[in-house]
């Protein structure tokens, strides 16, 4: 098995400057220093040489090993599929600057379990919001961590989506167009708060609106039975009527209902959300939407991360949406 010194001795450098290259470690700012380490990666892949894992960790006292802390667990599996998206870009940032990438439940918290105990994470990334017991339980056990699409965020080490902007964009949309009722399908102020997303969306889509025809939106909140709502909407509707639903997956629900009443989005009634998940919209592709790239969310976390673990704490980041001009909303005569 290649060592190391096969490797230095192969590129005419030190062991220690191998180790640096193969670690992460080197500060590659140049393009000789760039060759160089490619040198040395290409020669350590034609070697097949195999880190010893334990000897680093005892070595530099780190594992390399960056949790992601997600919601799912064995009582909530399928909870936010859309964080896939967020995950594979935390774990391409991740890969490439020499670290591996595990995935923690929000279970391992609440039990310590042997992850926990046994100091196995250098740092940890949450993603989505968590119960507010266990947002200071995290904080207290480790001191690398990034908040990412939480209800938490400060100065620094955290990044969301400006939700915000994307309610405010969906408004002056349904402005322009010249509906005359609105009605949010989704989260109302009567309803416990769940996710930032929640208030941020229906604030910035009065605000996109203006007081007038934001005095006058029709607050429907999504009850379980979702498609009941969605019929007694329907058969109530008012000409020049636009329906903001609050997610994707309420968005597709009200497109299939409106199907089953022989109606369309954008002929009959507007159809718009400040929401966009890659795999729901492929299918929904007509619809017009607010949407977020949460790969690169994901990357932005896993920077943070980076930067925290070279003991530098980098500034929180507000993820900007983009509208995307469907043809579920049209000008009103």
């Amino acid at each position: 098995m290649a060592t190391m010194k096969d490797i230095a001795v192969e590129a005419g450098v030190s062991i220690k400057t191998v180790s640096r290259i193969l670690n992460g470690e080197n500060k590659e700012n140049w393009p000789s220093s760039i060759r160089r380490a490619q040198q040395i990666r290409d020669i350590a892949n034609r070697l097949n040489f195999r880190p010893n894992a334990m000897a680093r960790t005892m070595r530099t006292n780190k594992t390399q090993l960056i949790g992601v802390l997600i919601r799912n667990g064995v009582d909530l599996p399928f909870t936010a599929p859309s964080n896939y998206e967020t995950i594979l870009g935390i774990y391409q940032q991740l890969e490439s600057a020499g670290y591996e990438m595990c995935l923690v439940h929000q279970s391992d918290v609440e039990t310590r379990s042997r992850i926990f105990r046994e100091q196995m994470l250098d740092g940890l990334i949450v993603v989505g919001h968590l119960e507010a017991e266990l947002y200071d339980a995290v904080s207290e056990i480790f001191e690398n961590c990034i908040w990412v699409d939480s209800n938490r965020f400060e100065k620094s080490l955290c990044v969301r989506r400006d939700e915000q902007e994307a309610g405010r964009i969906v408004g002056e949309k349904i402005k322009a167009c010249g509906y005359e009722h609105v009605i949010w399908l989704g989260w109302s102020p009567f309803e416990k708060v769940q996710h930032y997303s929640q208030v941020q969306r229906l604030d910035g889509l009065k605000n996109g609106l203006g007081k007038k025809l934001a005095s006058k939106i029709q607050m429907r909140p999504a009850a379980e039975n979702l498609p009941a709502v969605i019929d007694n909407l329907l058969q109530n509707i008012k000409p020049k009527t636009v329906i903001a639903a609050y997610d994707i997956p309420q968005a597709r629900a009200t497109s299939e209902q409106l199907a089953s009443h022989r109606m369309f989005a954008g002929v009959h009634v507007g159809l718009v959300s400040p929401d966009d998940v890659y795999e729901l919209s492929r299918i929904e592709s007509q619809l017009c939407r607010v949407t977020f790239d949460r790969f690169q969310m994901g990357q932005h976390a896993a920077d943070l991360m980076l930067k925290q673990l070279g003991g530098n704490t980098g500034a929180s980041i507000l993820i900007a949406g983009q509208w995307v001009d469907g043809q579920t909303l049209s000008v009103q005569s």
